[in-house]
């Protein structure tokens, strides 16, 4: 603006400069700086035209890139979901963790430990191996979500859970519940689950499986292992082991079918 007024001052004094010298030549020049004035602001409109028309151009290429980006992280979340979803009820091969399965088994020595709280039933358990145990090399421990000592697994069954534990080529996570009777003296019934990606599935029951000349929690000299695992049930079915599992399949009753939703909040609160 301010360029378009000086250029028409110039034009005014070059008119008037002219029509001193000549009045017909300043007549034919004024005539000419109409022209040339009407064509400027001709030539002023259409490039402000163009600009807004660039300018519309731009806002609608901008906000049809932010569509195509907000559709794009629609589906990508949608994708995750669809995958979230599918990865437990699949329970396949997947990099996620599954439930494998589980087994009762005994937490022993609890007696030793009464100082440490009371126990409910259902109560979520950690455990840690204890290698340098002097009685048992292939110790258990069961401590409480908060880090306090409750008690050990039974030896019997120590014996082969210490072969999944110390196998460094699986990433398996070992939780623990009190299945029932958690106001006994002695022990209570340890429900034992095994959480990992379900390649491994095989290998942790070959693990389990294994058996060696053990003793029991009295001393009394037992054979050791033999674990079978109890399978979870697959979803929306009537599916899976029934029946009670633990060393040769033996175990049965109330203890083993607890529900699913038990091991879940032993599982979130393992470390």
């Amino acid at each position: 603006a301010r360029i378009r007024t000086e250029d028409r001052r110039e034009d005014q004094l070059l008119t008037q400069s002219r029509v001193r010298r000549d009045p017909g030549a300043g007549a034919q020049a004024g005539a000419q700086d109409e022209e040339a004035g009407q064509w400027r602001r001709w030539t002023c409109a259409e490039g402000q035209a163009r600009e807004a028309e660039q300018r519309a151009e731009g806002q609608a290429g901008e906000t049809e890139q932010r569509t195509q980006e907000q559709r794009a992280e629609g589906k990508a979340g949608e994708a995750g979901k669809a995958k979230a979803s599918a990865a437990p009820a699949g329970g396949g091969g997947g990099g996620g963790d599954v439930l494998l399965g589980h087994f009762i088994s005994k937490c022993v020595g609890i007696q030793h430990y009464r100082g440490n709280g009371v126990r409910y039933n259902k109560e979520p358990l950690q455990l840690r191996r204890d290698p340098n145990n002097p009685y048992d090399c292939n110790a258990v421990a069961v401590h409480t979500v908060a880090g306090k000592m409750v008690g050990h697994m039974q030896r019997v069954d120590a014996l082969a859970v210490a072969r999944v534990a110390d196998d460094s080529r699986m990433r398996i996570r070992m939780v623990a519940q009190v299945e029932t009777r958690a106001g006994q003296t002695y022990s209570f019934p340890l429900r034992v689950s095994f959480f990992g990606p379900s390649s491994v599935a095989g290998a942790v029951a070959t693990h389990l499986a294994y058996t060696a000349p053990s003793a029991n929690h009295f001393g009394r000299q037992q054979m050791g292992g033999g674990i079978v695992l109890i399978e979870p049930k697959p979803r929306g079915g009537r599916g899976g082991s029934r029946g009670g599992g633990g060393r040769g399949g033996a175990r049965s009753g109330g203890a083993a079918r607890s529900s699913s939703s038990s091991s879940a909040s032993a599982a979130a609160a393992a470390p």
